[in-house]
């Protein structure tokens, strides 16, 4: 199956590393050298991405100027103003500018993910939503997703709350997205996210939401101890990161 767009999600604040990111934003802060967003566009372009879609809120003047920089011509951001919509509530608003089938990424991890061996796994159109999950543990802080033997999603929670187990399966924030599921949402210009709103509401309409077990390598740059995770592991696979 052919994918050609992707949208990646770049408007967060980064609270958890302040103050580092009180002048930079996440997606731009550098990994062995280089701003995180340029391994998202690499690895993108690599398997096969014709058209990337930036999707900004905070400091997006920084966002401009990394963008006026870069010899990548099929870079396209989106910048939401003085108001976020979430990271559904912007693709419907914008829905006239995507494919009928596309990658949802956010940007503040770093990762070694198959881009076209995840699509592959969607292609039989048995799922509405695709979502990569990762093994791990501390899922305190992460989004936990429970699936069934089929690997079907039972549910998602973000941060979950209360006795949470030590090891599970985390949303690694890498969709797979058919434009058809916003067509049963109207958002009325009010924030709404996929984890806290699109994915439950698909889940209790009964819709397919299938996961895709990662084997890959993914490090959320989101604390300093993850930060300095991900640049010992960008020395050491430089080649793999491209």
């Amino acid at each position: 199956m052919k994918i050609r767009q992707a949208v990646i999600l770049a408007a967060g604040l980064g609270t958890r590393l302040r103050p580092l990111t009180m002048r930079t934003p996440k997606p731009l802060i550098k990994v062995y050298g280089k701003p995180l967003l340029s391994y998202h566009i690499a690895s993108l372009r690599q398997h096969g991405i014709e058209r990337i879609f930036i999707k900004t809120f905070y400091k997006n003047d920084l966002f401009e100027e990394f963008v006026s920089q870069s010899t990548h011509e099929d870079l396209t951001l989106i910048f939401e103003g003085s108001k976020t919509l979430g990271t559904a509530g912007f693709l419907w608003k914008n829905a006239h500018m995507f494919d009928d089938e596309m990658l949802i990424v956010y940007g503040d991890n770093l990762t070694t993910i198959n881009y076209t061996r995840f699509v592959d796994h969607f292609s039989d159109g048995l799922s509405d939503f695709g979502i990569a999950v990762f093994y791990a543990r501390n899922l305190a802080d992460k989004g936990r997703v429970k699936f069934d033997a089929q690997g079907y999603v039972q549910s998602i929670t973000e941060k979950p709350k209360g006795n949470v187990p030590d090891f599970g399966f985390a949303n690694a924030g890498i969709y797979f997205f058919r434009k058809e599921v916003l067509k049963e949402f109207h958002f009325d210009q009010k924030e709404c996210d996929f984890v806290d709103d699109i994915i439950p509401a698909l889940l209790d309409r009964r819709k397919l939401v299938k996961i895709y077990k990662m084997d890959e390598r993914l490090i959320d740059i989101g604390t300093p101890e993850g930060l300095v995770e991900a640049n010992k592991f960008a020395k050491e696979n430089s080649r793999e990161l491209g």
